[in-house]
């Protein structure tokens, strides 16, 4: 697997697919990973991350600076 980096966190999952939609509209493969339980449990996490390749990091950052 590519080097991946975290580039945004987001306190819900609602937020965090908003912004992976809209890199994935730009052709930026972006991963998303919360430690919630499969969402039973969102009180529990430390926030919803977002994960770019390395590569795409300067691009990700510029689609989703209106954000």
């Amino acid at each position: 697997m590519p080097d991946i980096i975290c580039i945004k966190k987001f306190a819900d999952r609602h937020g965090a697919d908003i912004a992976k939609s809209v890199l994935d509209a730009n052709a930026i493969k972006s991963y998303i990973q919360s430690d919630d339980a499969g969402g039973m449990y969102p009180f529990m996490t430390e926030g919803i991350r977002l994960f770019v390749q390395k590569k795409d990091k300067e691009k990700a950052l510029i689609v989703l600076k209106g954000i």
